[in-house]
């Protein structure tokens, strides 16, 4: 992606909101709908935390797991503000899993 389709992604996306995404990706012009949703929600979207874990959002992780929501990892990242899905699972399966 260059800085000029992630800003015209960015444009799109504050002029028609988080869904209908072929016609985002029409506006966009270069990329498909999948492209631009996925671009939007693992890189650009507002709010989206990357990097390093607080103490404080590991001990929230590992008390989420330990109350049986690993099954359903969309459920965990909803209690963990700015985390995906992705995030919550490999930073249990490969750091905190005990």
């Amino acid at each position: 992606w260059t800085a000029e389709e992630d800003e015209r992604l960015r444009h799109v996306v504050a002029l028609r909101g988080e869904s209908q995404w072929k016609r985002i990706a029409a506006e966009v012009g270069t990329r498909n709908h999948v492209q631009c949703l996925q671009r939007w929600k693992k890189v650009l979207r507002p709010g989206l935390k990357k990097g390093n874990w607080t103490d404080a959002e590991d001990e929230l992780l590992a008390r989420l797991v330990e109350a049986g929501n690993f099954k359903n990892w969309g459920v965990v990242a909803a209690q963990l503000a700015g985390r995906t899905s992705k995030q919550c699972r490999e930073r249990w399966q490969h750091h905190l899993n005990p």
